[in-house]
């Protein structure tokens, strides 16, 4: 919607599927992590059964990668006990810190955060490896998207 408006000329995001409407290029893949406190057990074992009584840290359900960090959660832990809101990976993080809850997030940097007080596990498999993309609207020529585009990796 940034970009239909006009708000904004690029947007580099996750996306699922890029509008035919605009160019896009692929700049970056962000990898799904479990995050727990660090004084948690599951920081040691893994407990599924243990997480599931724990609170979530989502992002807010306003936020669209709210839907697709749900689904993981369900997929691979079940439905938990409660769910916490957050606008931001870093506020997510900071909860999870604080040991209000669990969560899974997504980060670039394939060591994961590294954060004191959270232990992070790169989860594995379908559906947690997720493409960042530059999206700009097709045919435009701006100087600043421009020089924008030539800063970011080109990735595939």
């Amino acid at each position: 919607s940034r970009l239909r408006s006009g708000a904004a000329h690029l947007v580099v995001d996750y996306c699922e599927r890029v509008p035919s409407e605009y160019e896009s290029r692929q700049v970056a893949t962000s990898h799904s992590y479990l995050v727990v406190p660090a004084d948690h057990p599951a920081a040691r074992r893994l407990d599924v059964e243990e997480l599931r009584r724990e609170a979530f840290v989502s992002y807010h359900p306003s936020l669209p990668h709210h839907a697709v960090q749900i689904d993981a959660v369900r997929h691979a832990i079940g439905v938990p006990a409660r769910t916490i809101s957050a606008s931001s990976v870093d506020a997510i993080l900071a909860f999870v810190r604080a040991g209000l809850g669990f969560s899974v997030i997504p980060w670039l940097d394939r060591e994961g955060p590294k954060l004191d007080g959270v232990v992070a596990r790169r989860q594995h498999g379908p559906g947690t490896s997720f493409p960042i993309w530059a999206i700009w609207r097709a045919g435009l020529s701006h100087p600043l998207v421009g020089a924008a585009l030539a800063c970011l990796p080109a990735r595939g």
